[in-house]
């Protein structure tokens, strides 16, 4: 297991670092959790946010961007010529959405037993199906994303892992929810709700809580695979996932809205408006949004931000609103 990146690695005047915000935030090893680190400090109305709205449905914010995926599908071809593993579309996604959460870490908390944490590393769970059926079985895989890594490494990776999921290659996990439904209904709802209590605490296993899929900085999901325009994705109250991302289908060049020359794709976000602000929750999408549809500049700001977290430029204005339901405590 890699060793866990400290909070102190992320540098100064980083957009969304705890000490660039009013009342410099302190990380306190306790209470401690494996997975991130308690935020103290922070302004009272942020702090305040937990207690209010204790549920993280309850503090779901919703918000649709539209991107033009021209350039990042003529750009892929040329990353991997000669290579059998070829990145698509879908790994770009999640190497644009894994580079803005580094630069942006205000999107990389959690809220867990009142309080807000700042997770140690960037780890995204993505689902995919076994096969194109619609009635196909679902498969869970969850990858940590290093500071710095190119949009033909992630390829590489999500390509393992596809395949392992669509070869049925069970994961410890998969193996655990084998065995709980195996039991009584009224045992595994006891279960459910002792993990939770445990998990409330920070008194879960730290093995339990690092492969867990649920335990990570976001949830995507592939619709567009499926030809679907695209959806919101639910934040699930079991674990600790704060962002949820749907990528929608990308229509064919010849297809009546791409006669101008876009090829126009959706993302919807759904995520907890508890962790951060509104504003700092449109700046990550237009940094996503930027990274997606200038994909030769972004790989070339890969190459200089190797092994650091700072922005290679000014902050992009955001060009989606997002909802400001949970800027009412400021």
């Amino acid at each position: 297991m890699r060793d866990l990146p400290h909070s102190d690695d992320i540098p100064r005047g980083t957009p969304g670092r705890p000490d660039t915000l009013r009342g410099k935030p302190r990380f306190h090893a306790w209470p401690g959790r494996p997975d991130g680190e308690r935020l103290r400090g922070l302004p009272p109305g942020r702090a305040f946010m937990p207690y209010l709205v204790t549920r993280r449905c309850e503090a779901i914010s919703l918000f649709e961007q539209e991107i033009d995926a021209g350039p990042a599908l003529a750009h892929l071809g040329s990353l991997a010529a000669g290579d059998e593993a070829q990145p698509g579309f879908f790994a770009l996604v999640l190497w644009a959405l894994a580079r803005a959460l580094h630069e942006h870490p205000a999107l990389n908390r959690y809220v867990m037993g009142r309080h807000i944490y700042q997770r140690r590393r960037v780890e995204i769970t993505f689902s995919g199906r076994v096969s194109p059926r619609a009635s196909a079985p679902v498969y869970l895989r969850k990858r940590v994303f290093e500071p710095g890594e190119t949009p033909l490494e992630v390829g590489r990776g999500i390509l393992v892992e596809v395949q392992r999921g669509r070869a049925g290659t069970s994961s410890g996990g998969d193996r655990l929810l084998r065995g709980f439904l195996q039991l009584p209904w009224p045992v595994g709802s006891l279960l459910m709700r002792f993990a939770r209590a445990l998990d409330h605490y920070n008194l879960l296993p730290p093995s339990w809580v690092l492969a867990h899929p649920l335990h990570a900085s976001a949830f995507v999901a592939n619709l567009g695979s499926l030809g679907i325009p695209g959806a919101y994705h639910p934040l699930y109250e079991h674990g600790a996932i704060p962002l949820a991302l749907v990528v929608g289908a990308v229509p064919g060049s010849t297809e009546p809205e791409c006669l101008d020359g876009r090829r126009p794709c959706s993302l919807k976000y759904s995520y907890d408006g508890r962790i951060a602000e509104a504003a700092e929750c449109a700046h990550f999408a237009a940094r996503v949004k930027a990274l997606l549809e200038d994909p030769e500049v972004a790989a070339l700001e890969a190459a200089e931000a190797a092994g650091t977290c700072r922005p290679a430029h000014p902050p992009t204005t955001p060009e989606v609103p997002c909802h400001e339901e949970d800027d009412a405590s400021a």
